[in-house]
């Protein structure tokens, strides 16, 4: 649900990046990527709304790394 990315918020810019944060958090975990404790990174777990609007909409290297190791094993 994309209701509590949107908590009276208008800008649908907004909305969109924080429910994209979520999903790249949901796809490793789904994947067996370790949970991320680089706070800026894209799967890092917000605490708060701030929190996510902060964080940047690229992984960080060891999520890169932890996803590389998880593909590699696929083949």
């Amino acid at each position: 649900s994309l209701n509590r990315f949107a908590k009276g918020e208008k800008d649908r810019a907004l909305i969109t990046k924080r429910a994209v944060m979520q999903a790249f958090s949901s796809t490793g975990y789904i994947i067996g990527i370790p949970r991320c404790s680089t706070p800026l990174c894209a799967r890092a777990y917000p605490n708060s709304l701030a929190e996510q609007d902060e964080k940047n909409d690229c992984l960080c290297p060891d999520c890169i790394r932890n996803l590389n190791e998880v593909y590699a094993a696929l083949k």
